[in-house]
Parts: structure tokens; C-alpha cells; sequence
């Protein structure tokens, strides 16, 4: 008897959800759409004492392709800090209700804001229009966020404008995602994330037809129901978004002169008798070489890995931000790689001037010399990035260990040749060797990198 209800309840259901009529149009596909050129940060650094990073990124595999914004929010004492991306556009929502996301959070913050401006304005001092929202913290499935157009209020700095005038839905202009501190709000957020994403659309009203009468009833609790499981039951393509959060000014001060020259794809680094610059991200723009080497290059790779400048009133430094999400074998991995000609032979140890935050904070640094393939003996070895505060590791060139697919090689047999590092590069995995690592978001903030004697 009780089988007999929930089958007919289960049937009812079905039959309901099938009668379920709705209107949308894609704002954004980022399963299909070629790149994200258009969309431009804006992020608190344009204030002067803004520390916060964000970027859009797509991440394509051979299953699937998604969006991913990384954020990285380094809010001030009193909770200040804002990362945000955003694109111009030309929209007339006047026939719509509602704005629909298709994604998943993964990291240290899970609240974000859609914000949107009208009429053509784009200035610091305008108003604009925001509407909050959750993002469903995940690292296997996707759902549905739907914000009512009618939720949207107009801001400024943060704070709300009650007498500003109202959102002009037949010409807006501009589209933004925010993550956010909190400085106004109970909330506090800090620290790295990433929101995945699939599809923006706006919605219209969504109705149901009685199936026994045939009328035809506005019900907006059934759809959000509704779009969870049909979500969930058909996640075949995904998309994602990530956090920083540098809170203090370091400088280094230093009597002497480091020039960069790229030829190419060799960097060429500036030396003193006792330390060579390899790479200083304080001072130019030096991650034009970097190139991702994730485990996407594999049918099952499912990972993604930024490396990017930093540019503040204050301070410039590099960010290496992770989404690593490996297999239930634990295999997979994030990473970049730079083509470099370094001669080492007369230093003893590679220092790196980092700060980590996010779920992992062991790395491995990668070499490879002349001679080696892209695909041959890697040398690696073993860091911790400090919590919190800027710290400098040191690597001893004599620790760095040949390594083949993962498995650990005999030293004696496989040396490392210092006099010609062709490759340097950095990987987040869970291998072995790092059996503390987690799926998840992290963020490698990183000054420069030298080798000393």
C-alpha cells in the first residue's frame, strides 16, 4: 500500500514538472563561446589600498568546456575588499523576470553579487545595480541560481541608494560578477575561491498547466525546484570562477639593478656574484611566457591553473591560482610551466618570496634540462608556501629528485644538469609525495624567484 502511494506521488510529479512552460534567452554560454576577451577586471585595486585579484578564464578539456572565475580577496582591517570581473553589452530585459545561473563554488567564500549597470554608464562614481546571491558549494554538481530582476538595488561604495533611480532594464550596459569582503554587512569574506560556470540567461515567468483543468498557474517554487534536478541529471558540461588576498605593502629595498630580456621563449636572467634573478614579478610583466601544463592534455583531466600579474597602486606580484579536482584515484594535477635558459652551475639553492592561501599549501617546484623532451624525466621537489604572511623558501638544487610519470627515479643514474635549465614550472597534484593535498581552490602569491650561492 505505502509502494502504491509513492509510486503515484513519484508519477504525479513527473507528470507536473513535464507541464512546466518557460522563456529564456543565453546571455552567456561558456560551454560553447570561443574566449573571454571581452570580460575586464574590476576589482578594489582601483583604489589605492586595494589587494584583491579576479579573473575569467575557460577551461577546456576533451569533455567538456566551462567558465571559471578565480577570486582572491585581501580585504582591509575594517573588511573592505572587492573581486570582480565584468563586459559590456547591449540588453533590453524589459520583457523578463529573472537571471538564471548554472553553477558551483568550490574554496573559502561561497557569497557573490550579479551587479549590473544601464544606460551607458561605466565610471567608479556611477550607481550600479546589484543583486546578491549564494553560490552552491560543490565540487560534483551544478545547480541553478536565479536572482529576480526586481531584487536588483542600486548601490554605491557598497552602500545602498534608496532614492536612486530605478534600473533601467530596457538598455543595460554593463554585466559584472563580484565576490565580495563585507565591509557593510555581517558577512566577512577572505580569502581564495572559484565560481564554475556553465550559462547565464534571463528568464521569463514560469507557469505549470493543471493537468485536469488545464489551467494555466505563475509558480516560481516548482521551477527552482524543477531546474535542480534537471541539473543535476544532466551536468554534462560545466564552467567555473577564484580569490586573493595580499593585505600588506612589502617592499625590498636593493642597491642593485635586475633586467629582464625575453628572447623568444628563453628568459634571460640578470645575475650578481652571489644571487640571479630568475624571475621578478615586482617589476615587470614576466608571466607572458608562462603557459599552462594541467592535466587537461589527458581525456580525464579535469583541473585548471592561472598564472597571472598583480597590478595595484601599492605593490605587483604574481598569482598562480588552482582548481585542482582530480579522479576518484586521486591522479590529476594544475600546473604551468615557462621555457627558460638558466645556467645554475654556481648557485646552491633556488628562494621563492611566496604567501599561500586556499585548501593546498604544499607545491612542488619542476626542472628540466637540456636535452629532456616535455614528456621525459622531470626533476621536482617538495614546498610549503607560508600561511598568512610573505616568507622565502629555500630549494636546495641538490634535493631536486628525477621523477618519470610520477614514480621516483635513482638520483646516481638520472643527475641534474645545472648548466642548462631549459624548464622551470609549478604543479599542485596528490601524488605520493603529497598525500595532504585536497581537491579544491588555492592561490600561490609569489614576489619573484632567484638562485643564491
Amino acid at each position: 500500500m505505502h509502494y502504491y502511494h509513492v509510486l503515484s506521488s513519484i508519477t504525479i510529479f513527473i507528470m507536473l514538472l513535464q507541464s512546466i512552460k518557460m522563456e529564456k534567452v543565453t546571455l552567456f554560454d561558456f560551454t560553447t563561446m570561443k574566449n573571454v576577451e571581452n570580460w575586464m577586471e574590476i576589482s578594489d585595486t582601483v583604489r589605492s589600498v586595494g589587494m584583491s585579484k579576479a579573473v575569467l578564464v575557460l577551461q577546456k578539456t576533451e569533455q567538456f568546456q566551462r567558465g571559471i572565475f578565480f577570486n582572491l580577496l585581501n580585504p582591509q582591517p575594517n573588511g573592505a575588499a572587492f573581486a570582480g570581473v565584468r563586459i559590456p553589452i547591449t540588453w533590453n530585459l524589459t520583457d523578463y523576470q529573472s537571471i538564471e545561473m548554472i553553477c558551483r563554488g568550490q574554496g573559502s567564500n561561497d557569497h557573490y553579487k550579479f551587479v549590473l549597470r544601464h544606460n551607458g554608464e561605466s565610471s567608479n562614481e556611477d550607481v550600479t545595480y546589484e543583486c546578491f546571491f549564494n553560490a552552491p558549494m560543490s565540487n560534483e554538481n551544478f545547480s541553478s541560481i536565479v536572482c529576480s530582476l526586481s531584487d536588483f538595488k542600486p548601490y554605491y561604495r557598497g552602500r545602498e541608494l534608496p532614492d536612486a533611480q530605478p534600473l533601467n532594464l530596457a538598455n543595460i550596459t554593463m554585466f559584472g560578477l563580484q565576490a565580495y569582503g563585507g565591509v557593510y554587512s555581517n558577512i566577512k569574506q577572505k580569502g581564495v575561491s572559484a565560481l564554475e560556470i556553465e550559462i547565464i540567461s534571463a528568464i521569463k515567468e514560469i507557469t505549470i498547466v493543471d493537468m485536469s483543468t488545464g489551467t494555466v498557474v505563475p509558480v516560481l517554487g516548482v521551477f527552482k525546484l524543477y531546474v535542480d534536478i534537471h541539473i543535476l541529471n544532466n551536468h554534462l558540461q560545466r564552467i567555473c570562477i577564484h580569490l586573493i588576498d595580499p593585505t600588506q605593502l612589502y617592499l625590498e629595498l636593493s642597491d642593485l639593478v635586475f633586467q629582464y630580456h625575453s628572447r623568444g621563449n628563453d628568459m634571460i636572467a640578470s645575475t650578481t656574484s652571489n644571487v640571479q634573478t630568475l624571475f621578478d614579478f615586482t617589476r615587470t610583466d614576466q608571466v607572458g611566457n608562462w603557459i599552462e601544463c594541467s592535466d587537461t592534455i589527458k581525456t580525464t583531466g579535469m583541473s585548471k591553473a592561472v598564472f597571472i600579474i598583480q597590478k595595484t597602486q601599492l605593490i605587483q606580484r604574481a598569482i598562480f591560482f588552482t582548481l585542482f579536482n582530480p579522479r576518484p584515484n586521486k591522479t590529476g594535477f594544475a600546473a604551468v610551466r615557462c621555457d627558460t635558459n638558466f645556467d645554475l652551475s654556481d648557485y646552491h639553492y633556488i628562494i621563492i618570496k611566496c604567501r599561500g592561501q586556499g585548501i593546498n599549501f604544499k607545491y612542488k617546484m619542476l626542472l628540466r634540462h637540456k636535452g629532456l623532451e616535455k614528456s621525459a624525466v622531470v626533476f621536482g621537489q617538495i614546498f610549503t608556501a607560508p600561511e598568512n604572511e610573505f616568507g622565502t623558501i629555500k630549494l636546495p638544487l641538490a634535493d631536486f629528485k628525477p621523477y618519470y610519470r610520477g614514480q621516483e627515479l635513482l638520483q646516481d643514474e638520472n643527475p641534474l644538469d645545472t648548466t642548462s635549465i631549459t624548464s622551470i614550472g609549478l604543479k599542485v597534484d596528490m601524488s605520493p609525495y603529497l598525500p595532504e593535498n585536497q581537491a579544491g581552490v588555492a592561490a600561490l602569491e609569489i614576489d619573484w624567484i632567484k638562485a643564491i650561492k
